[in-house]
């Protein structure tokens, strides 16, 4: 019982994930136009943000946010992990002249005793 209470403490919420990361590009993006001078700051915001608020959740986790900004239709992406306490929520924003893509991980944390 002690083992199911610690996996649900640490499951990844994909629903409650999705969420922060959309919240945070809307914020940092939100119509915004593509300018390439414009997407290191623009995904170094949505990262930070996500971040942020994904802290704020207080779960013995490690947080891995990946941001994409780009201005093109096709793109690609796959990870590998162990599915059985590591979990992903990935995210597709776009408005008229960008493409957003972020990708959230999370690793269980080990704990040093």
């Amino acid at each position: 019982m002690k083992d199911f209470q610690a996996a649900k403490e640490t499951a990844l919420v994909v629903d409650e994930v999705s969420n922060i990361i959309k919240e945070a590009i809307e914020s940092a993006i939100g119509n915004n136009a593509y300018q390439h001078s414009e997407v290191n700051q623009l995904t170094t915001n949505v990262v930070e943000q996500t971040l942020s608020q994904l802290t704020k959740l207080g779960k013995p986790l490690k947080y891995i946010v990946t941001c994409v900004i780009f201005y093109a239709k096709k793109n690609a992406s796959s990870c590998f992990w162990d599915s059985s306490v590591d979990g992903s929520c990935t995210v597709q924003w776009e408005n008229k002249t960008l493409y957003c893509i972020v990708f959230g991980s999370t690793l269980r944390a080990h704990r040093v005793m």
